[in-house]
């Protein structure tokens, strides 16, 4: 774990925080160095996975628990919110992903019929 980083123990919004503060792509990838970014990424619940793919690309060792949390949250976002408004953060998640990002996603909403 990086120094300074925040416990595993603390909750999702302190997790993500450093992340929050970086000012370019370059700096978001370049902070995802020395931390255990699998780990992070599951330790955060569906909604704050999302707003961390969105701010750029994730290690490819944490791509995959990404994509899951984002399927799952697309999920509990149509079972929440009703489709009307599960559509503006499904626009969200497929705006802020890469194309082979969207397509993983697809592919494990499709794998369960979604």
């Amino acid at each position: 774990m990086a120094a300074g980083w925040p416990d595993f123990s603390t909750n999702g919004e302190a997790l993500l925080a450093p992340f929050l503060t970086c000012d370019s792509p370059a700096g978001f990838v370049e902070l995802q160095e020395g931390v255990d970014m699998p780990r992070l990424v599951e330790g955060l619940d569906e909604w704050r996975a999302v707003r961390l793919g969105a701010l750029g690309p994730v290690r490819e060792d944490a791509a995959p628990h990404l994509q899951r949390k984002r399927a799952a949250f697309l999920v509990s976002a149509t079972e929440r919110y009703g489709l009307l408004y599960a559509e503006v953060f499904a626009l969200f998640v497929l705006h802020s992903a890469h194309d082979d990002e969207v397509d993983e996603v697809l592919r494990l909403l499709a794998r369960e019929k979604r």
